[in-house]
């Protein structure tokens, strides 16, 4: 049996996700909480084996998962996020100081990531609207000791992730950062240029420098794979 307790501000999200939950035969719901001290309480109440909890909780309190992990090891971390599996797994090329990195503009248009959770002890992420089937099995995954996190997030987390060397070019642009969402949708250089209003020989400029700075040897790499949704920015941005 998995002993599962739900920590998640939102009422009916709460309810919803225990409902889930109780379908499935060897879960058990334990505890419930919306506030970080009662999330705190019910853990150390009922010493489940995976907490599901907001990435809200962690945005406010960076050490949260760190202590209850140590004061509960035997504890696994799901954390609720609002950004997609590829917003994350090109948020996590930031994970060491040679990794390609962004621009302040490209920034902004990027949410908070669970690579902050994972680095924190949590085992996995998951969109807030995620499918059924997508939760089950990311609890699944966690309380087997596994990462339940978007394909090429994992590679990067394991030692040899994709970095790029030093000195390389500079940080991916918010321009760059629309090339990639649709390249990551299966874009070719001629429909990414249509697209944008830009040359084709302009994108495929921006291709080769994303190659270079994402230390990626191809498209498919800058596409994150099996990622197919879009990673273009949604407020726009300039060359």
């Amino acid at each position: 049996m998995i002993d599962i307790v739900i920590a998640l501000e939102e009422h009916l999200l709460r309810l919803g996700t225990k409902a889930v939950l109780d379908e499935v035969e060897d879960f058990t719901v334990v505890g419930m909480a919306g506030e970080r001290e009662a999330m705190v309480e019910e853990v150390r109440r009922t010493s489940p084996g995976v907490l599901i909890m907001d990435a809200q909780v962690q945005k406010e309190d960076r050490q949260i998962i760190p202590r209850l992990v140590t004061e509960h090891p035997p504890l696994k971390v799901l954390v609720f996020v609002e950004h997609t599996d590829e917003e994350c797994s090109i948020r996590a090329l930031l994970a060491d100081p040679y990794a390609a990195r962004f621009s302040e503009e490209a920034l902004e248009h990027l949410d908070e990531c669970c690579l902050t959770s994972l680095r924190s002890s949590a085992r996995g992420c998951i969109p807030r609207k995620a499918e059924p089937g997508k939760l089950i099995h990311a609890v699944r995954t966690v309380a087997a000791g596994e990462i339940a996190a978007a394909p090429w997030l994992t590679a990067i987390l394991s030692p040899g992730g994709t970095t790029v060397k030093p000195g390389s070019p500079g940080p991916i642009s918010a321009r760059e950062l629309e090339v990639i969402g649709l390249v990551a949708e299966g874009k070719g250089n001629k429909e990414i240029a249509k697209s944008l209003g830009i040359r084709e020989q302009t994108v495929k400029n921006h291709v080769a420098n994303i190659m270079q700075k994402m230390g990626a040897k191809s498209r498919l790499e800058v596409g994150i794979k099996s990622v197919r949704q879009n990673l273009a920015s949604k407020e726009g941005s300039q060359n």
